[in-house]
């Protein structure tokens, strides 16, 4: 996790190259357009994708391409701060939680990584230890020994012998046949082509499905613009531009818990960054030990810890937060993760209404029907 200050002023948080990269891919789009004097470009949001267009448009000005005055860029974003799904909130109570979990690693595009070093002076490197949850598989009394490194698929010899093998045959018979071209009409089709039927059943499938989740008045303003940058959510963007109609993406939403503790800490948790939890015995699929990665994201490191909780869910889906929370207390609890004299300081609730992208058989051809639409008009 990271923050800092670009030349524009803006302080923000990333945590993935893929939205900020696509900025390129935009600006490369937009190479077909005259940037004179008077030019206008309007962003609308201000996540890692439109941070990336500002450095790049930065670096076209600094390398004498464009001039700073052919160019006035407006950005529209309806929070108090910016950064998107990539930022982090500190609650009245001081404790710091992720909108969804960010960090960075290492990333395949070497522009991306030169410019994260040179925003910050000194990194706060975690070494990451992931672990998922087969106690569905394990059957252990102790929550602790349900455990097995991640990703799943490297921790096969950790299996019971008899699960171990089947794996590893069917790995093996898929070694030769495997075709990435292959033509799947889902996405367990797909996995099993790549994992094997086995692997599909104890952590693909079920980790996915509590993934994905399939089964204020600021009044009315104008502006002119040459282009337009969304990063809105598509269903979101056809709504307001009026330019598309009926757009067919599925979704789901993610409901975030974070919980402040009193130590102790389980002992076992003070190592780890985060879990995967594909059983339908816990609310959550993921819960991030935040602050093993840096003292300052509680309010006194020697007083207390904390931990955030991910939960996904339909997109029209109903729910109570006071039931949401107390099923994470008890799972958290199921899992020996907290313990029933830990004291909960701080409890923190935030619904993330576009969570993933749900990979549907007929995705990319209503994407591109949505891009031809869009790129059709200047966005």
């Amino acid at each position: 996790m990271w923050s800092s200050k670009n030349d524009f002023g803006f302080e923000f948080k990333c945590h993935d190259s893929r939205e900020w990269i696509m900025s390129h891919v935009l600006i490369a789009a937009m190479s077909g357009l005259k940037i004179d004097k008077g030019f206008r470009l309007v962003i609308i949001g201000s996540g890692p994708t439109a941070i990336g267009m500002l450095h790049r448009i930065y670096s076209l000005i600094t390398e004498g391409i464009i001039s700073e005055e052919d160019i006035q860029v407006v950005i529209l974003e309806k929070e108090k701060e910016v950064g998107g799904l990539a930022r982090s909130i500190t609650d009245e109570k001081g404790f710091t939680w992720d909108l969804g979990v960010h960090i960075i690693g290492v990333s395949k595009y070497q522009e991306f990584e030169e410019v994260v070093n040179s925003a910050v002076n000194k990194w706060n490197k975690v070494r990451h230890s992931v672990k998922a949850d087969l106690s569905h598989l394990f059957k252990s009394d102790n929550p602790c020994s349900n455990y097995v490194p991640y990703p799943v698929q490297h921790s096969i010899p950790y299996f019971p012998p008899t699960i171990r093998q089947k794996c590893i045959n069917e790995l093996n018979e898929l070694k030769d046949l495997r075709d990435l071209s292959i033509d799947c009409s889902n996405f367990a089709e797909y996995s099993a082509n790549i994992f094997g039927n086995t692997l599909l059943d104890i952590f693909i499938r079920p980790y996915n499905r509590k993934v994905i989740a399939e089964d204020s008045n600021h009044g009315l303003h104008s502006y002119d613009y040459n282009a337009v940058l969304s990063t809105l959510p598509i269903p979101e963007l056809s709504k307001i531009s009026a330019l598309i109609k009926d757009v067919d993406l599925k979704y789901s939403k993610v409901i975030l818990v974070g919980l402040g503790l009193k130590y102790p800490q389980c002992e076992w948790t003070q190592f780890v960054t985060w879990v995967y939890f594909p059983s339908p015995d816990t609310i959550f699929y993921r819960c991030t030990f935040l602050s093993n990665f840096n003292h300052n994201l509680t309010p006194d490191c020697n007083q207390f810890w904390s931990v955030l909780c991910e939960i996904g869910l339909e997109a029209n889906a109903n729910f109570v937060e006071e039931e949401v929370i107390a099923q994470v207390i008890k799972g958290l609890k199921l899992k020996g993760i907290i313990a029933e004299n830990n004291e909960i300081v701080d409890k923190w609730f935030r619904v993330l209404p576009y969570g993933y992208p749900i990979p549907t058989v007929g995705r990319d051809r209503e994407l591109q029907r949505c891009h031809e639409a869009f790129q059709a008009s200047p966005f």
